[in-house]
């Protein structure tokens, strides 16, 4: 009976530290929302239309470019930091395939805009290589940062995803006040804010293990197993995200890309407040003192869900109405065009957002493969409309709302109703 109690008293208490992060999770989450919001105004109101859809061009082909080389790490570093097995030797691995990452892929960026660069983009060679960097921060975030979230050091993890974006808001508020803001400027100093905080991270993250034999250990391959599908699932999806830019640049023109983005940079921060939780139920769910009932793992992902809902709603209401009846009006007038289908890509965000919370939920569990299956029908669906519907914005993005609808009806009935 005691220890019945000590168990449940223990639960409790880790019940209290998981919302307890989830509250810092949103905390973290909406600093990062004013932070983007602070930037897109800048960027949106002293550059030109077709400057600011380049500015958000020029990141497409390196984030395309390690998204190939993601391997699903994150979720999976998580659930094993978190059950602290085998650490050092997981970390060292990690480590290794990290630098070789950075090497090949920036390699193969350079060749990709030294040859074939504006002719693909049709934006001069000088913005491209300006934008390779942002592998070096990319690969951070996703491979080292996640580390930290693992061993339940959540405020440094966002530290380091935040603290990019903090210090360029400085510099672009000090190129303004010195009149030497333009998309030259910013883009070099982006560049060597996304160059100081790959080091800074790579720098803490070596730290935490000791190099003993610099090669790749027996947990890392099993890790690499697990991991399979996610990396799957971020080829079709990431990658899909990061094809949007150029397709839609050569089906639409810079003008009307400018316009999507703007929309998607304001759309995109509901993925913020789905994603504010999901690392945390992945922790959580590795954590329990009774894991051998999933009823208790899925009563807590429900307590998270009915949090959720709201919160999302709230949040996509927010931005819309603001974003419609303040900046539009008194900020960015010539992006008033995007009135036509900016609530439609508001709806498609909220949708997805709900569903990266379910996806986590699965991948906590460790069915890293319904997760994959879910994103590769996704972006092979939404792809096809990419490619084939040229004509209209609003009936390309009708049918993506169709698409997540589908899959989250699908998601909730195998998650609440499985005798169903």
């Amino acid at each position: 009976m005691e220890n019945y109690l000590l168990l449940a008293h223990l639960d409790c208490l880790e019940n209290m530290s998981s919302f307890k992060n989830i509250y810092i999770s949103q905390a973290a989450t909406i600093i990062s929302f004013v932070i983007s919001a602070l930037l897109l105004f800048i960027s949106t109101y002293f550059l030109s239309v077709d400057d600011r859809g380049i500015f958000g061009l020029i990141y497409s082909l390196p984030a395309l470019l390690i998204t190939f080389t993601d391997f699903g790490i994150a979720p999976v570093l998580i659930r094993y930091s978190s059950m602290n097995k085998n650490l050092d030797k997981l970390l060292t691995s990690i480590f290794l395939l990290h630098l070789i990452r950075i090497i090949v892929t920036v390699l193969i960026s350079v060749f990709i805009i030294f040859f074939f660069g504006e002719e693909l983009f049709k934006v001069s060679n000088i913005y491209l290589f300006l934008g390779v960097p942002i592998i070096l921060s990319l690969s951070v975030n996703s491979f080292l940062s996640p580390y930290f979230y693992g061993i339940n050091k959540v405020i440094i993890y966002y530290f380091f995803i935040i603290i990019p974006n903090l210090i360029l808001c400085v510099f672009s508020i000090l190129l303004l006040i010195f009149d030497y803001y333009n998309l030259l400027n910013i883009s070099i100093i982006a560049a060597m804010i996304y160059s100081i905080h790959f080091m800074i991270v790579t720098y803490f993250y070596s730290r935490s293990f000791n190099i003993r034999n610099f090669k790749f250990y027996k947990i890392f391959f099993k890790l690499l197993d697990e991991a399979k599908f996610l990396f799957a699932s971020n080829i079709f999806n990431y990658g899909f995200m990061y094809l949007i830019p150029i397709v839609l640049n050569y089906n639409f023109g810079i003008t009307t890309l400018s316009y999507i983005l703007f929309s998607i940079a304001l759309a995109d921060k509901l993925l913020l407040v789905g994603d504010s939780v999901g690392y945390e139920i992945i922790r959580k769910l590795n954590v329990f003192k009774d894991d051998s009932t999933l009823n208790n793992k899925l009563k807590y992902f429900k307590s998270v869900v009915f949090y959720m809902i709201p919160i999302i709603i709230i949040s996509s209401m927010l931005i819309y109405f603001v974003t419609k009846y303040f900046f539009l009006v008194y900020v960015f007038e010539k992006y008033l065009p995007i009135l036509d289908f900016f609530y439609l890509i508001m709806i498609s965000f909220a949708i997805q957002a709900l569903i990266r919370i379910y996806q986590q939920y699965y991948n906590g569990l460790g069915d890293t493969k319904f997760t994959m299956n879910i994103l590769v029908i996704s972006s092979i669906l939404k792809t096809l409309c990419l490619i084939f519907v040229t004509s209209k914005v609003t009936t390309l993005f009708l049918l993506f709302i169709l698409i997540d609808f589908i899959l989250l009806t699908f998601i909730i009935s195998k998650t609440h109703f499985k005798k169903c």
